[in-house]
């Protein structure tokens, strides 16, 4: 392969000799040793739909020869009057997700990116747009209003080719106001995914807003707003606006599925307004660190379109003056709901029994998380009985019991590990594998919170600083 790779007319003969299934380690090769002439030539006749590049994304922003040598490759082809006849490439991937097809012809390991908890089902790539002989999928980073260098290098690109359709896919905006000359370039009713974070002006969340309206095929929308400013006269003047402002817009998406917000502060007490909004049912609602009111809760209770949640995530909201309307929250998904988080929600004994037989019915239960609260032994032995029957709960987190604490946040060992002993001792006599993971306030060297395993032995298993994710242990 090295060989060949060297002499780019030596290649140019001996690509339609080669047999498919050698062209996308040919490929990995000359893009590892940096053959620009190997890679111009290998997009011209590249025997498969889709090019998929997003797994060497950081590459890619660092090294822009390679990026450039396959735009080189594409203009050659795409003004081919006659293609190769091998050549069936309709698409460049170039989404910051993991993507199979290297692992499945090459058999390599890629760099594998995270972004979400539940990440969107990728599926077959199909072209959308028919008309375009080349659909370009991008997923786009906006930092201090601009874009990064490979966004403006890709959409310079496809912007004066009118045989490239660019579609971004997913739109990641960091405390920035967005002018319509940096998204011209786009089709926003392409983006099936926005994040965007604000953490400096209230305005900048503002102007952001009534982009979202032209997003017509969102899917997943994460929206943080942690602005220390928002308890100025004039912010909360303004809030009544930037609630019908955003719930405006949100009645216009109806593919909306999995809705994040995290610190909505101009939430309190206008949720009814944006779940009013909602179009189709929701299979992710994530509320963190957000002052609702008894009010709120109620709303939510009641929502029609909350009736098929998977995931639920109240985390970091006070729901200590609450018990009634949580329950009939749970009742309403109980044959849907698969993950629930109620962290650090200020619940105690009389909460956790009160939506106790809620839970049980909640047969498609498998993550459970109630880290952060007051929980007693008894509560604790109590819910470990009779969610035992669950057949899909495979972690449960809770609190280190409240008997284990001889001050706040101040744990005494030896207490907590007698109780771990007993529960250890009832899960035996439940008879059924599960991973239980108790957490303390804090780590007493770090202070982040400390995660400890109740079965097969007693072990401290991590220090975390953050949110809680599906983490596995043996059982």
């Amino acid at each position: 392969m090295r060989s060949l790779l060297a002499e780019e007319a030596q290649i140019i003969s001996a690509l339609q000799d080669l047999p498919v299934a050698l062209l996308p380690q040919l490929f990995l090769e000359a893009y590892a040793r940096r053959y620009k002439a190997a890679l111009k030539v290998m997009v011209q006749d590249w025997p498969f739909r889709c090019l998929p590049l997003g797994c060497f994304i950081e590459d890619l922003l660092t090294e822009y020869f390679r990026i450039n040598a396959v735009l080189d490759g594409l203009d050659a082809l795409l003004t081919q009057k006659v293609r190769s006849r091998r050549c069936k490439l309709e698409i460049l991937d170039l989404r910051h997700s993991p993507q199979k097809f290297w692992s499945q012809w090459c058999d390599v390991k890629l760099c594998k990116y995270s972004v979400l908890k539940r990440p969107m089902p990728e599926g077959s790539v199909v072209k959308k747009h028919h008309s375009a002989s080349l659909e370009v999928l991008l997923d786009v980073f906006l930092m201090g209003g601009a874009l990064d260098e490979l966004s403006l290098r890709i959409t310079e690109w496809a912007r004066t080719r009118n045989y490239v359709h660019l579609c971004c896919k997913r739109l990641t905006c960091m405390d920035t106001f967005i002018s319509p000359g940096v998204l011209s370039s786009l089709q926003l009713d392409c983006i099936q995914e926005v994040e965007a974070r604000f953490t400096e002006h209230m305005f900048t969340f503002a102007m952001f807003v009534p982009l979202l309206g032209r997003m017509r095929r969102l899917q997943r929308l994460l929206l943080s707003v942690l602005v220390c400013n928002h308890t100025s006269t004039e912010d909360l003047n303004g809030q009544e606006h930037l609630v019908a402002l955003f719930t405006s817009q949100l009645a216009q998406l109806h593919g909306l599925r999995e809705l994040y917000l995290d610190s909505p502060v101009f939430l309190k007490g206008q949720l009814e307004q944006v779940l009013r909004c909602l179009r189709t049912p929701l299979e992710t609602l994530s509320l963190t660190e957000c002052p609702l009111l008894e009010q709120d809760m109620t709303h939510l209770c009641q929502c029609a379109n909350l009736t098929q949640l998977k995931e639920l995530s109240l985390r970091g909201t006070s729901l200590s003056l609450v018990r009634e309307p949580l329950r009939l929250l749970l009742e309403n998904c109980v044959s849907t709901l698969q993950d629930l988080d109620l962290g650090i929600c200020g619940l105690q004994d009389s909460h956790l029994e009160a939506i106790l037989p809620a839970l049980k019915l909640c047969s498609q239960l498998s993550v459970l998380s109630f880290y952060g609260n007051r929980v007693s032994m008894a509560t604790l032995v109590q819910m470990l009985r009779h969610l035992a029957g669950l057949p899909h709960l495979t972690l449960e987190v809770y609190p280190a019991l409240q008997e284990s604490y001889i001050a706040p946040n101040t744990l005494h060992q030896r207490t907590f590990d007698l109780l771990c002993a007993e529960l250890r001792g009832v899960l035996r006599d439940l008879g059924k594998p599960r991973s239980i993971l108790l957490s303390t306030m804090s780590c007493s060297c770090c202070g982040k919170i400390m995660f400890h395993n109740c079965e097969p032995m007693l072990f401290p298993v991590s220090c975390y600083n953050g949110l809680i994710q599906k983490i596995s242990f043996p059982n």
